[in-house]
């Protein structure tokens, strides 16, 4: 192997880790844009959003679950810490589908038949829905993939986890949270 070859691998095993923080995938955002980079933070009503579902082309918007517990995930399939989070989401969806949880994937500017095939591959039975231009991604502030928005049924954003979840206790332990979040005290007249 000559020199020049050696010298781009190893700086092909030093800058891939370096742009990855703790298996966080970040994304390019270029400077100079309008984001204050504070995003939807915990306590906050999640914004409202309306993009296509990859699978059945149907527009999704945010606020068609209203009332329901909502784990909104922005991924792509070339992102390695994604793809390991995938199994625990599939196995979270299994367990807290009968108690209303809502999971919807956002997949990071990529094309429905690459989703598609993606879910296809991987028996992914949740809505994937398609951020083709990542204007979701930008109204979420969204710096680093995976990320994930726990939203309980009245649109409150109760947690944002930026990278994997520990484990799948830990994100059984989240969910939990926003299902079980109390109803708002109803004002009487």
């Amino acid at each position: 192997m000559n020199r020049r070859k050696l010298l781009l691998i190893l700086l092909a095993i030093v800058l891939i880790p370096a742009l990855t923080v703790g298996g966080i995938l970040l994304l390019d955002k270029s400077p100079g844009s309008s984001e204050t980079g504070s995003g939807p933070q915990a306590g906050n009503t999640a914004p409202d959003f309306t993009i296509p579902d990859a699978l059945t082309g149907q527009n999704v918007s945010l606020s068609d679950f209203r009332g329901k517990a909502v784990l909104l995930n922005f991924w792509s399939t070339w992102c390695s810490a994604c793809r390991a989070q995938k199994p625990d989401l599939i196995d979270a969806y299994f367990d807290f589908a009968d108690q209303g949880l809502i999971i919807l994937g956002v997949n990071l500017g990529e094309s429905a038949q690459v989703v598609r095939e993606y879910a296809n591959q991987q028996g992914i039975p949740y809505a994937l829905l398609l951020d083709t231009e990542q204007k979701v991604a930008d109204l979420y502030q969204v710096r680093g993939i995976p990320t994930t928005f726990l939203i309980d049924g009245q649109g409150v954003i109760r947690e944002v986890r930026i990278g994997l979840f520990n484990n799948a206790a830990d994100l059984a332990a989240g969910i939990e949270k926003i299902i079980e979040a109390p109803e708002p005290e109803q004002r009487r007249l």
